[in-house]
């Protein structure tokens, strides 16, 4: 987030806080590292304020920049995020076997 924020104005970490709906506080546990991960809406949240993909602002794996997707793959992602970790790896396993099941 760092990285995202060096040319950003002063005064972006509140601008942040309101659009995701946290306490400043919890902006700079995210920026601090007290807060090891976020997750689920916020998550989606700061990612969209910064106009980046989620999985690459939380990990820094894949794509960095939005790769614009339709309403059903944003409401999906949506779910997703608020899934345990225990069902997400049960749904993506689903997903991937119905996905796999397609190709061949």
């Amino acid at each position: 987030m760092k990285f995202l924020s060096s040319n950003l104005p002063r005064g972006w970490q509140a601008k942040l806080a309101r659009y995701c709906g946290v306490k400043p506080q919890s902006v700079t546990g995210w920026l601090t590292g007290g807060t090891k991960v976020i997750e689920g809406e916020h998550l989606l949240l700061a990612a969209k304020f910064f106009n980046v993909e989620p999985l690459w602002l939380s990990t820094g794996a894949g794509v960095r920049d939005v790769v614009e997707a339709d309403s059903l793959d944003r409401e999906l992602l949506l779910a997703f995020s608020r899934l345990r970790g225990s069902q997400k790896r049960a749904l993506l396993a689903m997903a991937e076997s119905m996905a796999d099941t397609r190709t061949k």
